[in-house]
């Protein structure tokens, strides 16, 4: 799959530097530094999500944290993410070793449910009760990890290309941005697959996004270095866009007088 293939990448505003704050009330810099990334930290669900949906800033937040690593059905797996993580060349990277809930193809993706834990399991075979277990677990480490970041860059609220462990990160932070009053910012990144829960999202979008150059010989770095452990989750010939966005999530939205600019996505296919 080639990520930067004609039609993958939708830009519905000039993107990037060129972007007018004053057209969309946004400083995107503060003392000549971006805004997104002061006094930041990355939160990505599981291990290759930073490299996959965040190459941009990898680099440049005050940390990394990955949330879910272990999978029971999995040992090989859980092994091989740990020795990655050891051997991560971004050295303010961490890792909460939660445990999946295993529960990726419990959604119906045609017609999502949104629940406070994430979304609704529904298909026979997966649980709901650990997909929920997860959710607390979650909040409980993080509200002891998020406490004094000024913002939070994670997970969108469609889970990127369809996964349901994204879309939980992402209802967790929001859930503690009500009690912390931290900034969130998320991907643009869409499927296929998530296509039917972005578009529940799309007109209540905000109009404040930043879009920067991936990093992309960091993200082919790091793509080698899970293949070397065998826990590349992602397709093996992923190119990476020229560019990613990322959208700002306040906790009350703004008011606007003036015409609402779209939020881009980088568009792969599942």
């Amino acid at each position: 799959m080639v990520g930067d293939e004609p039609g993958n990448q939708i830009y519905a505003a000039s993107p990037g530097w060129d972007i007018d704050p004053d057209a969309v009330g946004f400083p995107i810099l503060k003392n000549g530094s971006v805004v997104m990334l002061d006094n930041s930290i990355l939160v990505a669900a599981h291990p290759d999500d930073e490299a996959l949906w965040f190459s941009s800033i990898l680099d440049s937040v005050k940390e990394v944290l990955i949330c879910i690593s272990h999978v029971a059905s999995r040992p090989d797996w859980t092994e091989q993410r740990c020795k990655c993580i050891v051997s991560h060349p971004i050295k303010n990277l961490s890792c909460l070793a939660i445990q999946s809930s295993e529960a990726f193809d419990g959604v119906n993706w045609n017609s999502p449910i949104i629940t406070k834990y994430g979304l609704l399991i529904s298909k026979p075979g997966f649980s709901d009760d650990r997909y929920k277990q997860s959710y607390e677990q979650l909040k409980k480490r993080l509200e002891q990890r998020l406490l004094g970041y000024t913002n939070i860059i994670t997970h969108n609220p469609w889970g990127e290309y369809g996964h349901l462990e994204h879309v939980q990160v992402y209802r967790v932070t929001k859930e503690l941005q009500a009690k912390f009053g931290f900034n969130i910012w998320f991907s643009n990144y869409c499927s296929n697959r998530s296509y039917p829960l972005y578009l529940k999202y799309a007109s209540s979008l905000d109009s404040d996004f930043l879009s920067l150059p991936t990093n992309k010989s960091l993200g082919l770095e790091l793509m080698n270095l899970y293949k070397k452990y065998d826990c590349w989750t992602w397709h093996t010939d992923y190119e990476w866009f020229d560019r990613e966005c990322f959208a700002s999530d306040p906790i009350c939205p703004k008011l606007r007088l003036q015409p609402r600019t779209h939020f881009p996505l980088n568009i792969v296919n599942i």
